[in-house]
């Protein structure tokens, strides 16, 4: 094979791994727990966009021309075509046929030496400048005036002002556009939904009840905290959330589009018991109702690969009705300063993603309880007979699984001694 052939061949390969293909949403990894995760579901869902052979969505990567327009293309569902000439985009191209779309719906009419530059990636000020052609908005220069780096937008100012005033694109909380930074793919979709009034989903956020915070919540949400009003999230006034609150989060509505669905947060005051002498705790190993256990010890270990959290309890004689899972939550949220060692504050709460089942009943129960990890078939070797009640345990008994939290793996292990 010569020379020329081999580049050929791998010039094709590359492209083929760069194009994007269909796959469903949980197919790609690198959109969990990214800031437009359910943005991008839902398109991916509405099959608007796809992801890439090697299995990444690539959420943070810079979109070029090409790929905009096939966005645009399919989210406003234009089919019709019109005759182009570009002197960078040949019939063989597979973006070919975006570009025609593009030139018929009037959005875009390639630059004055007669190329489209299809693979340049694109810039805050030229998405800005689709949008107002798309839309047809009418030029504002003035509404771009408050930003401090408005000098910057040389060509752009009229279109960005557009943009800004009727909520299409917003700009950052330091009181710039940054009219030169790269568009992400992830902020191309997002910008979409809000120019073209797409309803977003409901924000991907979540309630740090440890610490009273909304994690997640950006200046483009709203809250709502018991019923009240709603009020644009500002990081320099974050709301009091301690107590016992139910708090509502939505994008907010802008001109040309009405607020996302919500989601609904909950808050609770967290109570401490003083300690009495001679009292038993409530959360033990059970059988089920009356159920006696008898001189039991149950160790919980946590670690990362690196760092380790044990958390032991005494052996006691107690009769109740709750699992020895329960037990282990106790043990869990008693020792959350230890487990601050890890680097993820998410896996301050790894027992809401493994111990969580608090049913009670046979092992067996908790394997297949939907919110329990799914186990490997080393984890369930360990477990000697998962049909025996909590009661009936002998000896010492290990349940050890892998729950992952913030992109890592967890080894947690549960261990009981009779």
């Amino acid at each position: 094979m010569s020379k020329k052939r081999i580049v050929s061949v791998l010039l094709a390969l590359a492209l083929l791994l760069a194009m994007p293909f269909a796959a469903s949403a949980a197919t790609f990894s690198d959109i969990q727990g990214h800031w437009a995760q359910n943005t991008i579901e839902m398109w991916l869902k509405e099959g608007w966009t796809s992801g890439y052979a090697d299995g990444t969505f690539k959420p943070d990567n810079p979109i070029n021309r090409a790929e905009l327009f096939t966005l645009v293309n399919k989210v406003s569902d234009f089919t019709e075509t019109a005759d182009i000439n570009y002197r960078d985009v040949k019939p063989t191209d597979w973006f070919y046929k975006e570009f025609q779309k593009a030139q018929k719906a009037g959005y875009s009419k390639g630059y004055p030496d007669n190329t489209a530059r299809p693979l340049n990636n694109v810039t805050r000020e030229e998405l800005a400048a689709l949008v107002h052609q798309l839309k047809k908005l009418e030029d504002n220069p003035a509404a771009a005036d408050a930003y401090k780096d408005a000098n910057q937008m040389t060509w752009s100012k009229a279109a960005i002002g557009a943009c800004l005033a009727t909520g299409a694109m917003s700009g950052y909380p330091d009181m710039t556009f940054k009219p030169k930074k790269d568009v992400t793919r992830a902020e191309a979709m997002f910008a979409l939904c809000r120019a073209l009034g797409i309803e977003l989903a409901a924000p991907n956020v979540t309630a740090d009840d440890e610490k009273d915070l909304i994690r997640g919540i950006t200046q483009i949400m709203e809250y709502s905290i018991d019923g009240g009003g709603w009020v644009t999230y500002n990081p320099a006034r974050v709301p009091d959330l301690s107590g016992d609150h139910t708090v509502l989060v939505r994008y907010a509505a802008t001109a040309t589009q009405d607020a996302s669905p919500e989601t609904k947060l909950i808050f609770t005051l967290a109570v401490e018991e003083e300690e009495e002498e001679d009292v038993i705790p409530p959360a033990v190993i059970g059988g089920g109702p009356s159920a006696t256990v008898a001189n039991y010890k149950l160790t919980l270990r946590i670690t990362d690969g690196t760092n380790t959290v044990d958390a032991v309890s005494q052996k006691q004689v107690v009769a109740g009705t709750s699992s020895f899972y329960a037990e282990a939550v106790d043990l869990l949220n008693a020792n959350r300063d230890a487990l601050k060692v890890f680097a993820d504050p998410e896996a301050r709460d790894i027992m809401d993603d493994g111990i969580a089942a608090r049913a009670g009943g046979t092992l067996d129960t908790f394997l297949n309880t939907k919110i329990a990890p799914t186990l490997t078939a080393e984890a369930k070797a360990t477990i000697l007979n998962p049909n025996v009640k909590m009661s009936e345990l002998q000896g010492t008994n290990v349940l050890t699984y892998k729950t992952p939290v913030g992109g890592k793996n967890y080894i947690v292990t549960i261990k009981v001694e009779r």
